[in-house]
């Protein structure tokens, strides 16, 4: 079949190629003007937040507490477990050495109890000779024994009751001395923690100007009253253990008096004193060399998992007692560099993200700008945030603190509407 010839139509045919529908057109105008009233509304209706982003790690505002290996040597025993809650001073972990652990604090114990000279609780002390001991508190714990069986520990046929009765009351009034001086400890150590608590407040509050007099004069005042406070109570301390070598010396006379005036009697009984004082120190040297206590009360959470027969250095943390509050309050450290640190104030707003939580599962906490120190390290600034709902992030869910959390941190410096952004990028261009 042959063809119409293209040529002949070109004309109509170019005729309706250019000349678009009606009803096309309109459309084409709707949709076009509907995406630009979309665009506009969008643009001066919706902000974006400009951040500057730093890396974080979450404390508390009382920092957990290392707790170090005492030597290099094999661990023996792990008392604690992982998340436990302990008292300071409780028993975390034995080193291995030459004597039983509960054999040696038996015997602290023991001269805990001996140790002011008492006549009636020494009559009654019988001493272990199957103790496990190392070789060195062996040697101590021996001649302890041996100054213990030559001192007179029974009464004479003529005792002098009246001059006991003197010494007696001397006692009590160094006691109760004692115990006056403990309050007033108890009470200047209360004072200092006020006041340490007031030099926290008064540092957030003038963060942005540290150099300001006010400032300085406030903070230098409580400083001075701290200083004051801690002489008082070093001079509490020295007058208790003056005490306790009084009552001492006072039942020391005691002794004399009660016993029979044989020769010697003062020498024996002074050896024995010495005796018990060499061991007990010994036994303190032997617990600061093989064990591990808690530093503070608290809960225990260990850097690693410990492992028994393991061989650590000395001073290689094992753990960290992190110390409970009622009300535990966290804080976040955040390292900012340097450009861009001009627009962090105190008060904007924070995004948290932790590296342990994944941020898409677990999602984000919300934190407060309160310190910005001024000085730089390196080439960072360090940021202090708080966090009002603690570790509740915006999904609702509430984290498990470890200490030092480490993660992101995104500070909010400004909210800027779209078409601001967009001017703003418009006019960087032809700068």
């Amino acid at each position: 079949m042959k063809l119409p010839n293209i040529e002949y139509f070109s004309g109509e045919v170019r005729e309706i190629l250019g000349t678009p529908p009606p009803r096309a057109v309109r459309w084409a105008f709707a949709i076009t003007t509907g995406v630009f009233v979309l665009m506009t509304f969008a643009a001066f209706t919706f902000s974006f937040p400009e951040t500057i982003s730093g890396q974080l790690v979450l404390t508390t505002a009382e920092p957990p507490i290392n707790v170090v290996a005492p030597k290099t040597g094999m661990l023996a025993q792990v008392k604690v477990k992982e998340g436990d809650i302990v008292a300071k001073n409780t028993l975390i972990a034995v080193f291995e050495n030459g004597a039983d652990v509960n054999d040696v604090l038996e015997l602290e114990n023991d001269l805990n109890q001996l140790n002011s000279l008492d006549i009636d609780a020494i009559r009654a002390f019988t001493p272990n000779r199957l103790l496990d001991l190392d070789r060195q508190l062996d040697v101590l714990y021996q001649d302890f024994i041996n100054s213990l069986e030559f001192v007179p520990l029974y009464e004479g046929d003529q005792i002098d009751q009246k001059a006991i009765n003197a010494v007696i009351a001397e006692n009590v009034q160094l006691e109760r001395y004692t115990r006056g001086l403990l309050d007033a400890i108890a009470s200047a150590n209360k004072d200092i923690k006020t006041k340490k608590n007031l030099i926290k407040n008064i540092s957030e509050e003038y963060a942005d100007q540290p150099g300001k007099t006010e400032y300085s004069t406030k903070i230098l005042a409580l400083d001075e009253e701290i200083k004051k406070l801690e002489s008082q109570i070093a001079k509490y301390e020295s007058e208790i253990e003056k005490n306790k070598e009084r009552i001492k010396s006072n039942n020391s006379k005691i002794w004399q008096l009660r016993v029979d005036r044989q020769s010697g009697t003062q020498e024996r009984i002074f050896r024995l004193s010495q005796n018990i004082s060499a061991l007990r120190k010994a036994i303190a040297k032997w617990k600061e060399e093989n064990l591990v206590f808690a530093p503070a009360d608290g809960k225990v959470s260990f850097f690693n998992n410990l492992e028994l027969k393991k061989r650590y250095t000395k001073g290689e943390e094992l753990a960290a007692i992190i110390p409970i509050t009622k009300n535990l309050e966290y804080i976040g450290l955040v390292t900012i560099p340097v450009e861009g640190s001009g627009k962090v104030k105190k008060g904007q707003q924070v995004r948290l993200k932790f590296h342990r939580y994944p941020f898409l599962e677990f999602g984000q906490v919300k934190a407060t700008v309160t310190k910005i120190y001024p000085l730089s390290k390196g080439n960072a600034y360090s940021v202090e945030t708080a966090l009002p709902n603690g570790l509740v992030t915006n999904h609702g869910k509430t984290l498990e603190y470890y200490q030092q959390m480490e993660g992101t941190a995104e500070i909010i410096t400004d909210q800027r509407l779209f078409i601001q952004r967009l001017f703003d990028n418009f006019i960087n261009f032809w700068k």
